[in-house]
């Protein structure tokens, strides 16, 4: 073969082999479907097998989900869209999920048409590195999906596009770090105040001088702080409010001694929260290693079409073995 002709094919080689693995790495980071399996959770207490009331909520049913996808795992954050079946959820590797729950006598009973892909920021790149991409929380916000993160502390607003979640080119990220977190303790759950539209930030273990947790209303530029307090050495892991305007936080103690332990409180409504108040809350259920629960991280609440309010929670397995992606739902009684 010709020296020009023989380089000239090298060329059209290279191209092309230079053309398909790129697009394969593009088809590699956008949305995927996966399989996700459940094994039911009958009962939330297994010494008491039949009990369904602790304390002010009612156990409905859960389930532990697992998935070939190596990807999966380590949930911090779910919401559901208003169809109360097709959820969006976040890992703390920033890998957003979407899928729907089917429940059959009120109970889940398989997850179907879910996918999994990578965040974006503003200019289509998948967001990496260890600090920015500890993705918390999540909720909806103004028609977008808003992210809270950890480390990096800032809210993010995103938008769906094709199955991806971008980044808003036109709504800036609400940068946090300023308010000097202890390291890894920072933003661990925002939601919105029904009402007002207003969010509502928390930090996970960050304490000011009088050992309460730290709480931040966060309305156009302005950031107004109170504070919670959060006995037993608890940290904040969620956030909710009822449609009635109460608040609900989900909180996660551990040690080697005890083993995981969760607390869920209800607060008052978010218009009776100021900076001069240190809130209390009230307990509505409290459960140790003894019951069906691992590092619960995320929690979601929904009005059902009955009128009833379903209380979603989702754990955080650290993609480790020796925890489990757990999905416990429950119905608030009082």
């Amino acid at each position: 073969m010709h020296l020009a002709r023989k380089n000239k094919f090298r060329s059209v080689l290279f191209v092309t082999s230079f053309a398909f693995v790129m697009h394969l790495f593009v088809a590699m980071s956008y949305a995927k479907d996966i399989e996700i399996s459940v094994n039911p959770i009958t009962s939330f207490l297994p010494s008491k097998p039949d009990q369904k009331i602790f304390g002010k909520l009612k156990f409905l049913g859960g389930v532990e989900l697992t998935s070939d996808n190596e990807d999966f795992g380590g949930l911090s954050g779910i919401e559901f869209r208003k169809n109360q079946k097709n959820f969006i959820a976040i890992t703390d590797k920033a890998r957003f999920i979407s899928g729907e729950i089917v429940r059959e006598n009120n109970s889940v009973s398989k997850i179907e048409n879910a996918t999994l892909t990578r965040t974006r920021n503003s200019k289509g790149k998948t967001i990496t590195g260890a600090d920015d991409k500890d993705s918390e929380a999540i909720t909806f916000y103004n028609g977008q999906i808003v992210l809270g993160y950890e480390r990096n502390d800032r809210i993010a607003f995103f938008k769906e596009e094709n199955r991806k979640l971008i980044q808003s080119k036109t709504n800036p990220a609400i940068n946090l770090n300023s308010l000097e977190f202890p390291f890894n303790k920072g933003i661990e759950a925002i939601t919105i105040e029904p009402l007002s539209k207003t969010i509502y930030a928390f930090s996970e273990h960050a304490l000011n001088k009088d050992g309460n947790h730290r709480g931040f209303i966060i309305k156009d530029a302005n950031i107004e702080e109170f504070t919670i307090a959060v006995p037993g050495g608890y940290s904040i892991t969620d956030a909710a409010f009822l449609p009635s305007g109460e608040l609900i936080l989900l909180e996660r103690y551990y040690s080697i001694f005890t083993g995981a332990n969760m607390r869920i409180r209800r607060f008052a409504k978010g218009e009776a929260i100021t900076s001069k108040t240190t809130e209390n809350g009230e307990t509505l259920i409290e459960a140790n290693s003894q019951f069906e629960i691992d590092n619960m991280e995320g929690l979601s609440i929904t009005k059902m079409h009955d009128g009833s309010i379903r209380l979603t929670l989702v754990s955080d397995n650290n993609f480790s073995k020796n925890q489990r992606t757990l999905l416990l739902e429950f119905q608030l009684e009082q």
